[in-house]
Formats: C-alpha cells, sequence, structure tokens
C-alpha cells in the first residue's frame, strides 16, 4: 500500500484517465489517476510547476517525483516532475557504456585523479543515484550522473579540443557538479547544506583531497583542471583557457537537450546559465 501520508513522493505508477482541464482561475493544469499496483490516487500536474511532456496517454508508466496534499479529504499527489519509465534505465546504460569508454582513453595521471575522487563510496553512491536538480533538469534519480556524463561526453566529441585539453576538460565536464551529491536529497529537495553552500564551491571541497594529489604529480594540470571547474562568464568575461568555455557549454547543451526532451522549453538562455 502507497504512504501516500509521506509528504514525498518518487516512485513509478500507470497513468490513468489523463484529461487536460483549466482551474476556475484559468490556470492550465493535467488532471489524472496514477494507479500502483495496489490503489488508484488523483494527481494533478501544473503547468509552469511541473517539468515533463505536456500530454499523457491511458495506460503509460511515469517515474513521478512530488509532494502529497489533502484535497476534499482525498490524498492529491501534485506532480514535479514526469519521466518514462523506458527513458532513465536506456540513458543509464548509455552513460555506463560512455564513461568506460572515456577513462579507457584518458590521460593516465587524470585517469588517477577521477580514481581517488571516487574511492570515497559515499560520494560515489551519492553521484550514482541522486537527481541532478530540484525539478529543472534531469530531475529524477541517477539525474546527476547521466548529466555529468552526458556533458563529459560532449566534450569528448568536440574537435576544438585535443590530447591533454580534452581529457582535462572531459575530466572538468564529469566532475563540474559533483558538489551536489550534498546538496539534494534522493526526491530532488535542497538539504540544509545546499541552502546554505553554493554546490560549485562544495564541489571544490569535496575535490580538495585529490587536487592536492594532483598538484604533486603536475602542477599545471591542477591549475588548468582548476581553472575549468570554477571559470564562469559571470565572474570573468573571457577565460584564461579556451577549454574552460567548452566545459561550460558542454553543461549548458546537456541541460537544454533534457529540457527540451521532457517538453520544458520556457528557460530563457540566461536563466539556463544561472540554475545548471
Amino acid at each position: 500500500m502507497t504512504k501516500w501520508f509521506d509528504p514525498l513522493c518518487q516512485q513509478t505508477w500507470q497513468i490513468l484517465y489523463p484529461r487536460k482541464k483549466k482551474s476556475c482561475t484559468g490556470r492550465d493544469y493535467l488532471a489524472f489517476r496514477i494507479h500502483d499496483g495496489e490503489s488508484s490516487y488523483i494527481a494533478h500536474a501544473w503547468a509552469g510547476q511541473y517539468q515533463g511532456p505536456e500530454q499523457l496517454f491511458h495506460g503509460q508508466r511515469m517515474h513521478i517525483t512530488g509532494y502529497w496534499v489533502t484535497y476534499n479529504a482525498q490524498p492529491l499527489l501534485r506532480c514535479r516532475t514526469l519521466s518514462p519509465t523506458e527513458a532513465e534505465p536506456q540513458a543509464l546504460r548509455r552513460s555506463k557504456t560512455r564513461v568506460r569508454l572515456l577513462l579507457y582513453r584518458m590521460h593516465p595521471t587524470l585517469k588517477q585523479f577521477v580514481r581517488q575522487v571516487f574511492s570515497d563510496e559515499r560520494l560515489l553512491q551519492g553521484f550514482m543515484s541522486l537527481p541532478a536538480s530540484t525539478g529543472y533538469h534531469h530531475a529524477y534519480p541517477g539525474g546527476l550522473f547521466i548529466h555529468s556524463i552526458d556533458a563529459a561526453w560532449k566534450c569528448y566529441r568536440n574537435p576544438e579540443l585535443k590530447g591533454q585539453d580534452k581529457d582535462t576538460a572531459i575530466v572538468a565536464a564529469l566532475l563540474h557538479d559533483v558538489g551536489k551529491v550534498n546538496s539534494y536529497t534522493p526526491e530532488g529537495i535542497l538539504t540544509a547544506h545546499g541552502r546554505f553552500v553554493d554546490h560549485d564551491a562544495e564541489t571544490l571541497s569535496l575535490l580538495k583531497s585529490a587536487l592536492k594529489w594532483l598538484d604533486t604529480q603536475d602542477t599545471q594540470l591542477g591549475l588548468l583542471l582548476r581553472h575549468y571547474l570554477t571559470w564562469h562568464p559571470r565572474k570573468r568575461g573571457i577565460p584564461q583557457h579556451i577549454g574552460a568555455l567548452w566545459v561550460r557549454t558542454a553543461d549548458q547543451a546537456s541541460t537544454a537537450s533534457e529540457c527540451q526532451r521532457r517538453g520544458t522549453n520556457e528557460h530563457s538562455p540566461r536563466q539556463m546559465a544561472n540554475r545548471t
């Protein structure tokens, strides 16, 4: 039996009788029932307040995150994300294949650096299982890993990057959001830590020990990786090295493609730059 009284929901459901409706104040929303194999409940997805497709189909299965409220003395799920169940496993399998290839052809020193970072099992588990945002992009279990691999893969495929510069960009893209392991819960909610500490600063904190090791191996490479990880156009208009720009571009391209796939195109480029 679903514990609908728990405030947060993250579960796979079957969609029943979806329809588009309009509230008495003129706001659009999707109304449908969700079924878990035993019981069914009412669910609403309000326009502009959820991430996912604009149209649902009777009988399809979706991974849904959201929160429960009481409506007419009955539980009602207000959705934050709606994800086709076949999307995440396929993307996860592709990401695991890609990361093996990326590590196989990577500069030996950077490969050892990545291994040191993920020797922390708690960090690795969070990186593999947590969402990448609270509802903006890749907001489902495993989304952080999928988004990070996608950004790294875009750097790998970028013809403007070559040799050690390419490998450094791949590592920076792979790890650019690793600080989010301390920022989000599995349900995609900001933790107390995440509300007070910017995830970019948290990334550098988590990488501190491994970066110190990298400095002992190649000081210049350590500086270059830090630059790729920290450059942002709001802080410094032109990067010292163009690879930093390509890492930022890969991050935003991954976010944009996910938003387009899920039908959340309403965000402007400025909003995307601020929220990824």
